[in-house]
C-alpha cells in the first residue's frame, strides 16, 4: 500500500465524518467492510488502512450494475478509485468476466458477484 493517508485512525476519520453529518456507526461499518484493522490501542483509538482490492471491486460493481461495458469504458474504472491505491484490471479476477466479440472486448459482471452485495 502506497501512502500514509491509506492509514485511518478511526476516532479521527469519524470526528471529521460525524461534522459533516454523518453518525459513528456507518463510518465504522465502511472501515470494516473496506479496510482492516492494522493496530487496536487502548490510548490511541485503532488505525485502519484500505483494502486495495476491495475498493477496486467496489467500483467496479458499480459501473457494472448497469450492465456490460466495452472494455475502453470500463477502464475509466480507474478514475473513480481513490487516488494513491495501487490498482490493476487482474484485481477483478473472479468478479468479472472478459469477452472478445470480434474487435471488441466486453467486461460483464458474475451474477453471483452482482448478488453479493
Amino acid at each position: 500500500m502506497t501512502g500514509l493517508w491509506m492509514h485511518f485512525d478511526l476516532d479521527k476519520v469519524v470526528n471529521v465524518l460525524q461534522s459533516d453529518g454523518y453518525l459513528r456507526k456507518p463510518a465504522e461499518h465502511c472501515l470494516s467492510v473496506f479496510g482492516q484493522k492494522l493496530i487496536e490501542g487502548l490510548d490511541t483509538g485503532s488505525v485502519w488502512k484500505l483494502d486495495e482490492k476491495k475498493v477496486c471491486v467496489h467500483f467496479a460493481k458499480q459501473i457494472l450494475k448497469g450492465g456490460k461495458k466495452k472494455m475502453e469504458s470500463f477502464i475509466e474504472w480507474k478514475k473513480k478509485i481513490p487516488e494513491g491505491l495501487q490498482i490493476n484490471i487482474d484485481m477483478l479476477k473472479g468478479e468479472v468476466l472478459t469477452e472478445r466479440l470480434g474487435v471488441d472486448a466486453w467486461v460483464y459482471a458474475f451474477s453471483s458477484a452482482i448478488n453479493s452485495g
